[in-house]
């Protein structure tokens, strides 16, 4: 009968051992997130005007000091429907969708990269403009936002913040 040696056995006890961390690990116990898992954006929502009372194209300026984007509202938007709006910065979206009473609610999304916002001072200002085809304002927010903070995994450290009208 062969006993497996001293340096067999210390072996098959660190190779447990690091599949049982490993294990946790994935669990979330003590995992560093990468950074690409961070979703951190601030949400901007403001209602306009049905779109009979407005000369289309409308054209959107959205800003978050000192950074600006800019596109174009869709046309059409149908009760419920959700269209998408595109703007000049990737990191920038939104939709556009209907309310029963015709007035149109439009969301932004500005995702926010590693290092965007800043711990020791969690605030950024916001600024959105609405003009339609005559200059008119169509509608307009502007204001501080306080940026809200979570950790964990997958999400990593999470920085959150609203804004609406």
């Amino acid at each position: 009968m062969h006993t497996p040696s001293l340096v067999n056995r210390l072996s098959l006890l660190i190779a447990a051992a690091a599949l049982g961390l490993g294990t946790i690990a994935s669990l979330g116990c003590g995992q560093s997130c990468p950074a690409d898992y961070t979703r951190s954006m601030a949400t901007l929502t403001l209602h306009l005007p049905p779109q009979s009372d407005v000369t289309l194209p409308e054209a959107l300026t959205v800003c978050r000091e000192p950074d600006c984007a800019t596109g174009t509202l869709p046309a059409e938007a149908t009760q419920g429907f959700a269209g998408p709006v595109a703007t000049t910065r990737p990191e920038v979206m939104g939709w556009m969708s209907l309310e029963p009473s015709g007035v149109r609610v439009l969301t932004i999304e500005w995702y926010l990269g590693v290092g965007d916002v800043n711990a020791a001072d969690p605030r950024n200002y916001y600024d959105v403009t609405v003009v339609d085809a005559t200059g008119v304002q169509t509608g307009a927010l502007a204001g501080e936002v306080t940026y809200m903070h979570s950790e964990g995994c997958p999400a990593g450290d999470l920085w959150t913040a609203q804004l609406s009208d």
